[in-house]
């Protein structure tokens, strides 16, 4: 017997499919290394947040270190602490694209708040669009 509903099927697993693909094309390549001053501030403020210290540089993005220390009790090196929290915070905001309740847009709502490549690199692209 064949699924009553097509398009609901096609709506439940497109965006489980697409987080599945964003999360494969995504976790073989994390960083070995910190690659940037940046980088190195957000690892630095795993082992001991102060933003006075630069550690990150402010305003500091207090959640998406608190949730950076949550993955590092699980993953040792900061690096890929740091890019796994990203990768799966991505994988989050693809599902809320096809979200149709309200809580999943939360969620993903607060995982793109977090992202802090998303607020540095939309920072980044309006100061090149000013010039």
């Amino acid at each position: 017997m064949g699924w009553k509903y097509p398009l609901l099927l096609w709506l439940t697993a497109l965006p489980l499919l697409l987080a599945a693909a964003f999360l494969a094309l995504h976790l073989p390549y994390l960083p070995a290394s910190l690659d940037d001053l940046d980088s190195i501030n957000f690892a630095l403020g795993l082992r001991h947040f102060d933003v006075a210290r630069h550690q990150p540089h402010p305003p500091g993005y207090p959640l998406f270190i608190l949730a950076g220390k949550a993955v590092h009790h699980f993953v040792p090196a900061e690096a890929s602490a740091l890019s796994l929290l990203s990768i799966v915070a991505g994988a989050l905001g693809v599902l809320t694209l096809f979200a149709p309740t309200m809580p999943a847009v939360f969620l993903g709502s607060f995982a793109l708040t977090i992202v802090w490549a998303l607020w540095a690199g939309s920072e980044l692209m309006r100061g090149k669009a000013s010039k």
